[in-house]
Parts: structure tokens; C-alpha cells; sequence
């Protein structure tokens, strides 16, 4: 009886890890990195995958990859929940926001306080996402995402791996999720870390 209990318990975990889910894992869309601004007076948010065909060799041919190998999707709508029913009506991969390295903040996002607060709040709210992506702000987002899988393989890992290997440089700078919720509940603002492009490569500023 004792046996019988355990495997129960044990059936009852893995239903909700896989069928809670219920998306296989190569079914699933993985972002890497995602930048969120507002463009005339709509949300614009861009989701970038590692691009696999940049570091195989391997031609992976399909609509959300553009010229030159970048592998991103950009999505405008009224806010982020509106954005996610467009991806849903579009993509046939489930996005699965649980990989994400890097936020990247528009400044025109970051200098409206009422949308960066519903941005902020829609992504607190959503379970899979880790609070430990670093989050940097750019004048132009959609320039530097443009980087991701063609001038580099994949911009979320690249501009982590700039802190992780260079922890002395850049430790100082990294500011996380986490950082910018507990700062955003106490009413104040942090300085973000600033992302230009120079010479075609993303650059910290």
C-alpha cells in the first residue's frame, strides 16, 4: 500500500510538469532575448531566438527568420497581452518565455511611466519567467535586436557572456529583473545599463 502511495505521488509530479504544460519540447519557441518599446503610442516587443543554422551550418528554412539569419519575431499592439494572442494567432510554436537572458527597455518605454508600469506588471505576473535576466535600455532596440543570429549567434547569451567573463569590467553595471521589480515597488528608478551598436556588433555604453 505504502509502494502504491509513493508511485502515486510520484505520477501526480510528473502530470504537472508535462501535462500541466502540455507542449513537447520541440513544439515550443525558445527567446533568448526580448526588447519591449512604444512606437507611436503602440507596444512593440521582439522576441530573438538562437539562431541554430548560424552555429551548424545547417540552413533551417522557415518565415520567422530574416535577411542576413536573424532569427526575430516583432509583434505591435496595444499592450503585452494583446502582443501574446498575436503570437498565439500567428506562430505555431508555444512561446516559452522560461529561457530568457536579456530584457532590453526602450527609452522611449522607460520614459513613460504608466506603460513601463504595465509592462513591468505583466511580466512579474508570469510564472515561467526568472527574475535573472539581465535588462539593459536602448534608444533603438530594433537595431540592436536586428544583431541576433547575424552578426551574432545569439545576442541574449552574447551580452551575458560580457559579464560573465569579464566580471571585474562589468559586475559593477549587470542590473537583473529582480533588481528593477524591487526597485520599481519602492516607488524609485534604477540606471540601466546602455546598448548601442558599434560596428555592427552590439556595445555597452
Amino acid at each position: 500500500m505504502r509502494r502504491f502511495g509513493c508511485f502515486a505521488v510520484l505520477m501526480i509530479l510528473l502530470w504537472s510538469m508535462w501535462g500541466c504544460g502540455g507542449v513537447e519540447p520541440e513544439k515550443r519557441a525558445y527567446p533568448l532575448v526580448v526588447s519591449v518599446d512604444i512606437q507611436d503610442g503602440q507596444c512593440q516587443v521582439i522576441y530573438g531566438m538562437a539562431n541554430l543554422s548560424f552555429s551548424t551550418g545547417q540552413d533551417k528554412s522557415g518565415g520567422d527568420s530574416g535577411e542576413n539569419g536573424n532569427t526575430t519575431l516583432l509583434f505591435t499592439g496595444k499592450n503585452m497581452q494583446e502582443i501574446l494572442q498575436m503570437y498565439n494567432r500567428t506562430q505555431e510554436s508555444y512561446l516559452d518565455l522560461g529561457h530568457v537572458q536579456v530584457f532590453i527597455l526602450g527609452k522611449n518605454l522607460a520614459s513613460r511611466p504608466r506603460d513601463l508600469d504595465q509592462v513591468l506588471q505583466y511580466l512579474e505576473n508570469q510564472p515561467i519567467l526568472g527574475d535573472g535576466a539581465n535588462v539593459f535600455v536602448s534608444e533603438d532596440p530594433k537595431k540592436i535586436m536586428e544583431l541576433n543570429g547575424s552578426r551574432v549567434e545569439s545576442l541574449g547569451t552574447y551580452l551575458t557572456g560580457i559579464y560573465e567573463n569579464r566580471p571585474d569590467d562589468r559586475e559593477d553595471m549587470m542590473v537583473t529583473l529582480q533588481d528593477v521589480y524591487r526597485e520599481w515597488h519602492r516607488g524609485g528608478s534604477l540606471t540601466l545599463p546602455d546598448l548601442d551598436v558599434e560596428e555592427d556588433f552590439p556595445e555597452i555604453v
